[in-house]
């Protein structure tokens, strides 16, 4: 059901915060994309489910956001 070659997952971090992106599929075989949020060392922080259409849809919010992070300042992680 799940097509887990497609799922990915990429981190930032600046200083003081981190960000997450995930692409993934719900328990329902639909595209997800997956924002997650805070600050370094700190037990707050955000988590925002977006629906996408189609994987390739999933997939270019993510590279917005990417693009978003790297004006922002942010390191890419692995």
């Amino acid at each position: 059901m799940y097509d887990l070659d497609s799922w990915s997952k990429t981190r930032w971090v600046s200083e003081t915060r981190y960000y997450e992106v995930v692409v993934h599929q719900d328990l329902f075989g639909k595209w997800v994309t997956t924002r997650i949020n805070g600050g370094i060392n700190s037990a707050l922080g955000q988590t925002h489910h977006v629906p996408a259409e189609s994987l390739e849809a999933a997939r270019a919010r993510a590279v917005g956001l990417e693009k978003r992070r790297k004006q922002r300042g942010y390191v890419q992680t692995a």
